[in-house]
């Protein structure tokens, strides 16, 4: 019985301790402009969504962060879509960028369709359960 408690234990010790969570804090800006300064809590591994409308389109961004296992940095994944009304999804930009927690980071990526910049500054911390 002692040895089932033991293992019981420890094996809800390491499942808890797997997994990360992290706060990514935003403002994201196009032609000078804030657009939006959103905050996204998500696991490592999963994906979160956040979605920013205007009068023609719903904009969306979707992260995925995965923990680097080095240099305390973590790997973001992120889609940057928009959706018509009709329903068309257009995938604006795809990239793929490591950051470091606690240290602000920035990037740009490039609406093709229309030449414009949508600027990405961003501050990633590992969040406690």
């Amino acid at each position: 019985m002692k040895k089932s408690f033991l293992l019981i234990t420890l094996l809800s010790q390491s499942l808890f301790a797997a997994t990360k969570t992290y706060d990514l804090t935003m403002d994201l800006s196009q032609n000078g402009q804030l657009i939006s300064s959103p905050r996204l809590v998500i696991n490592d591994g999963e994906q979160g969504i956040i979605s920013v409308k205007d009068q023609k389109y719903n904009n969306t961004i979707e992260v995925t962060a995965t923990d680097t296992k080095s240099s305390k940095g973590i790997m973001l994944d992120i889609v940057v879509s928009k959706t018509s009304a009709s329903g068309k999804k257009i995938i604006i930009s795809k990239p793929q960028v490591e950051v470091k927690l606690d240290t602000p980071a920035q990037f740009s990526v490039l609406n093709n369709e229309n030449n414009e910049q949508i600027n990405f500054s961003m501050l990633v911390r590992e969040k406690s359960i």
